[in-house]
């Protein structure tokens, strides 16, 4: 699709295609009703590239993987993060800085994520999967349902707390937990706040996020603090920061810089890997073909036995199932830009100012990439028919420069976590309303995840 990137001088002034919309509101009452549903019709309808009318302005949808890598790579530079309500929580961290700030971050966090300093933590991540199962062991026994979901995100703060503050799970880190919860939601329902309702209307919602951002900057604050002063090294992901220095400068990360790569390391950590740990789980259950392959793979390779880091790789049955879970379900549904200069994408031209989204949902929807997309294959993930896939077809953590740094993290984590609870359980949903996708911050559950849990 090489066309579909056109120089200054060829681009089409012609306008992208896109729906009308109502006068004012343009498409906004269709897309808040059911985002997903109704931009992958829009997709159907208009193709790699669309205008969706949003309120008083338009949003570039940018959906083939060519325009993608346009995007993400070859003009990289031109496409700024503008994240402002959440980087009034996050501040200029990874996820939401922009330029020198982030390459300097970038340049200072790499380390901390690198391969190996991911294999030193595979025992923590383990120690806490560990845990979860004898609880679930339990459970197993009395017939009990569980909120699948809850599970699944207690693990994830679980290891982030392990794994970035030493810390055990205790009544202060299910605070922090509950804290960081209140704020985010908050802050996603504020990027839908009408600017022309009065603020006291959302007073009492402003003041538990507040609090609880409050409560945040407070106990990371003391963690900084307390570190500084004890000066021991635990090797842990804080350790890491602290003493991460910029080989141009000199220089080492302030504790307001620390603060606001702590806060977006815990945000990018543990929710989006909790969702998709939870849909693989549902998926499974719906899928017990594919279940019981993946248990026939792990007891070839792992005997009952839990896995360790060297084992990981052997695992590619695992690794496929868990590409396939983020194809249909992405962790991050659509991320945004906005336009530094004017570009072409897709033969149009895209004004300076211009908003653009990017939603690999959409993208893994692609027929022309993904035969029969709404199936669940994990298949099509195997290395022959990889090989031959546009490299942007496939993008749940992004691709480019500002690919996420944590992506080895989050996977090395789920890698974990299925053959040390699915080689010992059968999972099966509760009877009710089957759970549906619901995009906001994350792709997350439209509610409680009710599932049954018995020894395998």
């Amino acid at each position: 699709m090489s066309q579909h990137i056109a120089s200054p001088s060829t681009a089409s002034v012609r306008p992208i295609p896109g729906p009308k919309g109502y006068p004012f509101v343009g498409v906004a009452p269709q897309f808040l009703r059911d985002p997903l549903a109704f931009t992958v019709r829009a997709m159907h309808t208009y193709g790699g590239i669309m205008r969706l009318p949003i309120g008083p302005r338009n949003l570039v949808m940018v959906v083939h993987p060519d325009l993608l890598r346009r995007v993400l790579q070859e003009n990289v530079r031109n496409y700024a993060k503008n994240y402002a309500v959440i980087q009034e929580l996050l501040g200029n961290g990874l996820a939401t800085s922009n330029g020198e700030i982030w390459l300097r971050q970038r340049r200072l966090m790499q380390p901390a994520f690198h391969h190996r300093q991911i294999t030193m933590m595979v025992e923590l991540m383990a120690a806490e999967i560990a845990r979860l199962r004898e609880r679930w062991r339990a459970v197993a026994a009395s017939g009990v349902t569980l909120n699948l979901a809850e599970e699944m995100l207690a693990l994830a703060q679980a290891i982030i707390m392990r794994t970035m503050f030493s810390a055990e799970p205790s009544e202060d880190s299910a605070q922090i937990g509950t804290a960081f919860a209140v704020a985010m939601r908050v802050a996603e329902r504020k990027n839908y706040r009408p600017s022309w309702m009065p603020r006291r209307v959302y007073a009492q919602e402003d003041g538990r996020y507040n609090q609880a951002v409050a409560f945040l900057e407070q106990r990371v604050f003391a963690m900084i603090a307390e570190r500084r002063r004890a000066g021991s090294d635990r090797g842990d992901l804080l350790d890491m920061l602290l003493t991460a220095q910029d080989a141009e400068s000199g220089e080492y990360m302030s504790d307001q810089q620390i603060r606001d790569e702590v806060m977006t390391i815990y945000f990018a950590g543990h929710e989006t890997t909790a969702n998709v740990l939870t849909w693989t789980f549902v998926l499974l259950a719906r899928h017990p073909d594919v279940a019981q392959r993946l248990r026939a793979e792990y007891a070839e390779k792992l005997a009952g036995g839990d896995p360790g880091a060297a084992d990981l790789g052997q695992l590619t049955y695992g690794r496929q199932v868990l590409d396939e879970v983020m194809r249909l379900l992405p962790p991050a549904w659509m991320v945004t830009r906005v336009a530094v200069q004017d570009d072409q994408l897709g033969g149009y031209h895209i004004p300076a100012g211009s908003r653009i989204a990017l939603s690999p949902y959409l993208t893994h929807r692609m027929a022309e990439f993904w035969p029969d997309p709404e199936r669940f294959d994990p298949n099509r993930h195997s290395p022959e028919l990889a090989a031959g896939r546009h490299k942007f077809a496939y993008v749940p953590f992004i691709l480019g420069p500002r690919k996420c740094i944590g992506d080895a993290f989050a996977l090395t984590e789920m890698q974990l976590a299925l053959p040390m609870l699915l080689q010992h359980f059968i999972l099966t949903e509760a009877p009710g309303e089957p759970v549906q996708p619901m995009p906001q911050g994350t792709l997350r559950p439209s509610g409680p995840v009710m599932m049954e849990i018995r020894q395998a």
